[in-house]
C-alpha cells in the first residue's frame, strides 16, 4: 500500500497549499502571456519541480483518473511536464499504471515530426494536466492535438484555476475542469499567512520591550 494514501486528503491538500503559497505566489506588477496586466502572479512550476509538491500533486491527479477510469495522463509543454512525469512514476504505486504524453507546441521540423511525444491510440481518454488555469488556451490546443490522433478528453485537471475564463472556455468545448484550488484559496491562504507572521512579529517586538 502507497504509506501516502494512509495521510488523510485534508492534510495533503493543505500541505500542498501552503507550498503554493510559499513557494509560487507574488504580488507585484506582472504582464501575463496574454499581454494582460495583473497584480499577482503564480510561478507554479516553483511546485511542481518541489519535492513534496510533485509528490502530492501526482497523488491527486492519479486519484482523479482513477475516478475517470483514465490510464493515459498528458498535456501543453511545458506546464504539464512535471505533473506528467510525476503522476506516471508514481502510478504503479497506486495500484493505476498510466502511460503519458506530452504536446508540443509546434511540430517538430525532424525526425518523426510529432506534435505529441509519447503513445496515444486511437479511441483511449485521456486526462490533460495544466497547472494553472488562466484562459486555457494552452490546454485547448493541447486538445485538438489529442482530438486530432483519434483519441477522447475525458476531462482536465488543473493545479490552480485563476478564474479567468478558462473554466468557461473549456465548458463550451464539452470538456469538464477539476482544479485543486481556486486563485482565492490561494489569496486567503497568504492572508492568513502574512497575519501570522505579523501578529508573530508584534509578539517578539513586545516580548523585547519587555526585557528591555
Amino acid at each position: 500500500m502507497n504509506p501516502l494514501q494512509l495521510i488523510p486528503e485534508a492534510e495533503r491538500r493543505a500541505r500542498l497549499l501552503e507550498i503554493i503559497r510559499d513557494e509560487a505566489y507574488m504580488e507585484g506588477d506582472f504582464v501575463l502571456s496574454s499581454g494582460a496586466h495583473s497584480t499577482f502572479y503564480l510561478d507554479c512550476r516553483r511546485v511542481t519541480l518541489h519535492p513534496v509538491g510533485a509528490l502530492l500533486i501526482g497523488g491527486f491527479v492519479l486519484a482523479h483518473a482513477k475516478s475517470l477510469g483514465v490510464t493515459v495522463i498528458g498535456g501543453p509543454t511545458l506546464a504539464a511536464d512535471p505533473i506528467v512525469g510525476a503522476s506516471v512514476a508514481l502510478s504503479p504505486l497506486y495500484d493505476w499504471p498510466c502511460e503519458g504524453f506530452l504536446v508540443r507546441k509546434s511540430a517538430k521540423e525532424h525526425g518523426t515530426g510529432k506534435l505529441v511525444e509519447g503513445r496515444i491510440a486511437q479511441g483511449q481518454r485521456v486526462l490533460i494536466v495544466e497547472d494553472t488555469i488562466t484562459s486555457a488556451g494552452s490546454v485547448l490546443r493541447a486538445i485538438d492535438a489529442v482530438e486530432a490522433e483519434g483519441a477522447t478528453v475525458a476531462g482536465v485537471w488543473g493545479l490552480v484555476d485563476r478564474q479567468s475564463g478558462g473554466r468557461e472556455a473549456l465548458a463550451e468545448r464539452g470538456v469538464d475542469l477539476l482544479a485543486l484550488f481556486s486563485i482565492r484559496d490561494v489569496q486567503l491562504s497568504a492572508s492568513a499567512g502574512a497575519a501570522a507572521v505579523a501578529s508573530e512579529a508584534t509578539a517578539v517586538n513586545g516580548l523585547s520591550g519587555e526585557t528591555s
